[in-house]
């Protein structure tokens, strides 16, 4: 049976975020699939393409998709691996395919280029077609760090807990290594 929807990357494992999000969307009725970024040049659309069936194409993480951009060498090969980005989006969003990004970060942890990390988040904001956020000030910083109005085109979400999903006593860091 195809997946209706197509989670992307897969980073189940040491953090039970995806798992749960992907049984409260089968408890639905739909089913989940997972896979890590493809690699090369429309990565995204080979992706969506290798999934026949697939409804919508859920990004969380981006920072597996934007790294190449960071290694382009000159601004202009960048801006060009941001347009390719774009145009893979759009070429999906062109067969009926919805593109969702949960935006869980407002850039990565360790950017080794925060600027042309920007560049690349607003254009990925301008044309996915709907993005989620988990609360409301994270909606805000978004939207003044890439200055655009993502109001019309966005959902917020509260992120769910982890009651019971962790054992009491044992702490983050000892969890995070055990295998699932």
């Amino acid at each position: 049976m195809p997946n209706d929807v197509l989670f992307l990357p897969d980073w189940r494992k040491g953090n039970p975020y995806q798992n749960l999000l992907a049984a409260g969307v089968e408890s639905t009725g739909l089913k989940v699939g997972f896979m890590d970024y493809p690699t090369g040049t429309f990565g995204l659309w080979k992706a969506a393409r290798s999934q026949r069936g697939i409804h919508v194409l859920h990004l969380h993480w981006v920072n597996p998709l934007i790294a190449p951009i960071f290694w382009s060498g000159s601004q202009l090969k960048a801006r060009v691996r941001v347009w390719m980005m774009a145009l893979s989006v759009l070429m999906i969003r062109a067969t009926g395919v919805r593109v969702i990004w949960t935006v869980h970060n407002l850039i990565s942890h360790e950017s080794p280029d925060p600027q042309r990390e920007i560049m690349a988040r607003r254009c990925l904001a301008r044309v996915v077609t709907r993005l989620v956020f988990h609360s409301n000030n994270a909606r805000a910083a978004v939207e003044e760090t890439l200055g655009i109005q993502l109001g019309h085109k966005s959902e917020v979400i509260p992120h769910g807990n982890y009651i019971g999903i962790y054992r009491k006593n044992m702490d983050r860091a000892q969890e995070l290594t055990r295998d699932f």
